[in-house]
């Protein structure tokens, strides 16, 4: 059972943004290559079983491919993954560095502090 059909020749592959071996189609220089890489493939799927499903389906979506016919594709489930591919692109390094401050900076202040304290705590004793 394939994991991810390329959308050019239907060859299978393990991952739907990973270079076809068969064509050297990079879906990862087209946009909607990706989209459409990331449709034939089981990662659109966060159920296990649904993804089960439709890896048979897979083998049957690549050798139709491979014999010319073109492949119906869901209007909408195309638009999430289109927006989604949007809002994962939107996720800059400068951003997740916010976002990793903001979550970790109480946390290292609160611990700053407690060093603090025991320091001067330990200088009065002495």
């Amino acid at each position: 059972m394939a994991k991810a059909v390329c959308v050019n020749c239907g060859h299978p592959k393990r991952k739907p943004y990973a270079r076809c071996d068969s064509c050297a189609l990079d879906p990862t220089k087209h946009d909607e290559a990706l989209v459409r890489s990331v449709y034939l493939s089981i990662g659109r799927f966060a159920d296990p079983q649904k993804a089960e499903r439709y890896a048979r389906d897979l083998d049957d979506i690549g050798a139709a491919i491979r014999r010319g016919e073109t492949v119906e594709y869901d209007l909408h489930e195309l638009e999430r993954l289109r927006l989604q591919q949007r809002m994962v692109g939107s996720a800059t390094r400068r951003r997740l560095c916010g976002v990793l401050v903001r979550f970790f900076l109480p946390g290292l202040v609160f611990v700053l502090g407690l060093w603090a304290l025991f320091y001067v705590l330990s200088w009065l004793l002495a």
